[in-house]
This record gives C-alpha cells, structure tokens and sequence, in this order.
C-alpha cells in the first residue's frame, strides 16, 4: 500500500530531492503487508550491494526511485500472473478427473486487442503497444489472404488472388534480428556511455535507404511539438494503420528497468508464503538455461515484451481463428456521429475491404466429400451409388439447382460460393430419414431435366437450321431477280450529251467506229441505223449529221 505512489517512501518525496531514509511513514507499512523487516528494506531502498557483497553504493534520489518503482512494477506483474494462472488452474477439467484432455488443448480465448495508439509524442510503450498491433494483424493477413490462397493451392482450385497491403517488412525492422529496433536497444544499453541519441543515431544509420524508418525532416505536415524534432531525438516509422512520430528520450532508462537483484533476495525471506514462494523468483537456473542466459545477457523490457508476444502469438497460431473488426466512428468521442472517411480509412488499413472482395470473388464455404457422401451413398439410386465422392456432391448440388459458376470442384472439397452451401450445411447435419426422401425426389427431378434438355437442345439444333436454310434460298431468289433487273437497265439506258459529243467528234470517215461506239445494244432500228450510215469514207455535211443524231435519239429510246 502507498508503494506506488510517485511520492516516494518519505515524507519529501525521492523526487523532490530527499532521502528514502528519512520516511518511515510509508515504509513500515509497507513492509508488513510484504512480510519483510522494516530497516532491511529501507537499507536496500536506498543502497546497492555488489554481486560479490564486497561493497556497498549509495545510491543518488533518482536511481533510488527507479529502482522502488521497478520494485513496484514487478510485484503488480508477478500477483497479476499469479491470479491469471490460479483462476486457470481453478478452470482446469484435468484436475478433478485424471483422464480428461488438459484445458491447453480445448479451450476458447477471446483477444480484446488494445488500440493503435497516435500521440504527437510516442514514446517507448506507444512502440510496444503499436509492434502488438503490427503482428496481431500480420496474423490476421496470414489467416485470411495466405490461407486462402494454400487451400485454393492444395485442392488444385482456379481463383483470382486479391492484392493486399503485406505489413511483413515493417515487422522485420522492428524486430529483424541484426538491424531490428528492439535488438539495436539492446545492443546499445549494453554499451559504455551510451545514450538516448545513440540510439537514434544508430536507427537511421542502420535504415538510411528504407522507406518505412524515416528522418522527421522527411515528413511533412508534422504540427505542434513534432515539427521541432531533430533526427537527433526521433524517428518516423510508417505503420499499417498511420505514420507515427516516436521520441526516443528515455529509452534506455525504460529498457533497463530491471528489478535489483538486492529486492529479489530480499524477497525471498518474507514470512509469507505468497511472496517468497510464488512471486519471488528463485536463484537456481537450468543448466541450458544458463548457457543461453549468458550468451544472451540480462533480460531487458524489450526483449521481455517481444516473448510475451510470441507466446501469444504461438497460442493464436493453434487456433482457429475468428475476427471482428472495430471501428472508431469519431475522433470526438461523441456517441450517434459517423465520419464516413475517417471509417473507410480504417477499413482500408485494416485489410477488411479486401478480405470482402476476397470472400465475394473467392469460394468461402468448403465442404469434404466425405461428409456428405458418406453418409447418403447407400440411400441414393444405383446410378447415383455408382459415382465417385465428387461427383456424387456435385449432383446434388445441381439436383438443388446450383449453378455451374457458383462452385468448383477440389481434390478432397467442393469449393462454393458465398451463400451456396446452406442446404449442403444443412445436409451434413440434417437427421437422415427426413432427408433422404428430398434427397432422391430433387436427384430424379434433375435426371428428367437433364434428359428434356437433350431433347429440347436437339429439335432447337434443328428448328434453327431449317430457318437458316430458308433464309438462304430467299436470299438466292431476291439476288437473281435484282440481277435481271440490273442487266435490263444496262441494255436500255440513254447516253447522255457529253457522250454524244465525244461520239461525233470522232466521227471522221469510219461508219464501223461510228457504229460500234453509238450502238450500246440490240436496237429495233438496227436496219434504219445502217441504211443511214455513208457508204465511202469522207467527211458528212450538216444535214447528214442532223439526220444522224434525230436516228441516233430514236434508236436509244427505242422509238
């Protein structure tokens, strides 16, 4: 009680300045509800002792408070632990009865995922909170989009695959073992005289060329506090749901907030059971554990957070998983007020508009052969009996009048629509009896279809080739009068004058070129057309000439 508090153990106060020794107020009672001896404790609040116990260092008021307040922090994680595991103990069926299944291997979890978290300043816990964030929904890619695509993959089915934001490369800069901003922390709190800017510095010298890990200079917009930043201070990492501005100012501090190794001892010999035997941690270690711990080093927050969160997320990967997706409606915090942009921005950068198109573009329900054609086989007709497992699903689900578009057939699965596959759901878990009657009734009804379509596709075959030929021989007919027609127009046509110029012009001597460029036809006027034409060569006078065009006007009209 009252450990927690910024105050400190004392009546001035760790942070203004004065001395853990001089309170008792605070301590002693402390003390008793930990089970521990009142000056001992004030004595390792206040000073550190060696490894080796050789000698003692008086702390300074502000390595005085940071270690009470990871004192503080370790005790609330570790009771905190300790309820978890007890009411999971209390739930275990195992427990009672020895040959039941342990509850590890049958349970059900719900995740309640904190938020992204966006601040003008973000510090080490907003990366932490945010990394969290950044794996639960790679998880959620991977579960979706990459599933999806190996079942489609394993049963041999034709699909079109769905482009997706993939968040894999930001995860690998978080957390990539050589240049990961977790392993470059640790890496420089294990340095002599390092410091905050160290860090940072070492960040965007390891990333100068990535597009995700970037220099405040190179954001633009940046507003109030974060416009000032320098590289020196911070760095931009561009995640999933928004680019965010994290100030690296007490990093180091925050990472090395290890409980002392004097608390720890000092733990171990409270009177009460809870603390020294539950959340006191015991100094023996496994021999593989050592050879790991020492290559490895202390453990730091970082590395801390990033185990917690691959036991999560191992726990995640054995199941099977659901998801349901919040959305923010407001930055307000006003309830009824809906700000169409700000939701679509989260549906964008969620991944949840494309698992929509992916759910109506791909075959969401799959159902196994066997579950359905194991169990109605002996029922159906002989023709149906003798089908394979496939075959025998798909005629059922034409019998109930799916379409050929709706559905593909796997190696072991029928892949449907979304929507398709309620009556072979319904099938699967329907009571047989009341099923089989339906069952055949629909499968017969399909037959007679089938063999009417035959029939009905046949005389349609051939009610379309006779009308074709039909119309072809009409086509003939119209063809061969309109060609009559057009020759009879050539035969009787009149020339007009300008050809009757070039007619006479040439006429100079030659009654056969007269003839053969004037008469264009047979003429009934043929004998008055040769009687008219001199019979010696020379020139005509005008009156022959005259006489010559009057005949000539007559022959083409037929006069």
């Amino acid at each position: 009680q009252g450990m927690g508090g910024r105050s400190g153990w004392g009546g001035t106060g760790v942070g203004g300045g004065g001395s853990l020794s001089r309170g008792r107020g605070t301590v002693c009672p402390s003390a008793t509800q930990l089970g521990l001896a009142h000056r001992p404790l004030r004595r390792r609040a206040c000073r550190q002792v060696s490894k080796t116990e050789s000698y003692t260092i008086e702390l300074d008021p502000a390595k005085a408070a940071a270690g009470r307040d990871a004192f503080c922090k370790a005790l609330y994680q570790r009771v905190f632990d300790y309820l978890v595991q007890a009411v999971n103990r209390s739930l275990d069926m195992g427990e009672d009865d020895p040959d039941a299944p342990p509850m590890t291997d049958f349970f059900i979890g719900l995740l309640d995922v904190f938020g992204f978290e966006i601040f003008e300043m973000n510090s080490f816990e907003q990366l932490c909170i945010n990394f969290a964030n950044e794996k639960l929904q790679n998880f959620f890619l991977r579960s979706v989009f990459k599933a999806e695509e190996l079942a489609y993959k394993n049963d041999g089915i034709k699909w079109e695959p769905i482009s997706y934001t993939d968040n894999s490369s930001i995860i690998e800069i978080i957390e990539g073992k050589e240049k990961g901003i977790y392993p470059s922390l640790d890496s420089v709190c294990k340095a002599p005289k390092a410091t905050d800017e160290t860090l940072v510095m070492q960040l965007h010298e390891n990333h100068g060329k990535s597009k995700i890990l970037c220099r405040p200079k190179k954001v633009q917009g940046a507003k109030g506090a974060a416009s000032k930043l320098t590289d020196r201070e911070a760095f931009i990492l561009k995640h999933f749901a928004g680019d965010v501005t994290y100030v690296t100012a007490g990093w180091l501090e925050k990472n090395n907030d290890k409980l002392s190794d004097d608390y720890e001892k000092h733990m171990l010999e409270s009177s009460k059971d809870l603390i020294c035997n539950h959340l006191a941690r015991k100094e023996e270690v496994p021999d593989k554990e050592k050879k790991t711990k020492a290559g490895k080093g202390s453990q730091t927050v970082g590395r801390g957070f990033l185990n917690s969160l691959k036991r999560l997320m191992d726990a995640l990967e054995s199941t099977d998983a659901h998801f349901i997706r919040c959305i923010k409606p407001n930055n307000e915090l006003k309830p009824n007020l809906l700000y169409g942009a700000f939701a679509l921005t989260q549906l964008k950068c969620s991944g949840t508009l494309e698992a929509v198109e992916l759910m109506q573009k791909g075959y969401p329900s799959r159902i196994p052969y066997s579950a359905i054609h194991e169990r109605y086989k002996v029922f159906m007709p002989p023709f149906v009996q003798a089908l394979a497992p496939s075959e025998f699903v798909e005629a059922i689900a034409l019998a109930y009048g799916v379409q050929s578009e709706d559905y593909q057939l796997g190696l072991h699965k029928i892949f449907m629509r979304a929507g398709k596959a309620a009556f072979l759901e319904e099938l699967k878990d329907a009571n047989i009896d009341e099923m089989v009657p339906i069952i055949v009734k629909k499968i017969e009804q399909f037959e007679a279809k089938k063999k009417a379509k035959i029939v009905v596709e046949r005389n349609l075959v051939t009610w379309i080739w006779k009308r074709r030929l039909r119309k072809l021989k009409e086509f003939k007919k119209k063809t061969k009068k309109g060609f009559g027609r057009d020759k009879d127009k050539k035969k009787n046509r009149e020339l007009d004058s300008s050809e009757i110029a070039d007619i006479l012009a040439d006429m100079g001597g030659s009654s056969k070129k007269v003839a053969k460029k004037v008469v264009k036809g047979r003429s009934p006027t043929r004998g008055a057309r040769r009687s008219a034409a001199p019979v010696g060569g020379g020139g005509m006078n005008p009156q022959m000439m005259q006489q010559m065009m009057q005949q000539m006007q007559q022959t083409m009209s037929g006069g």
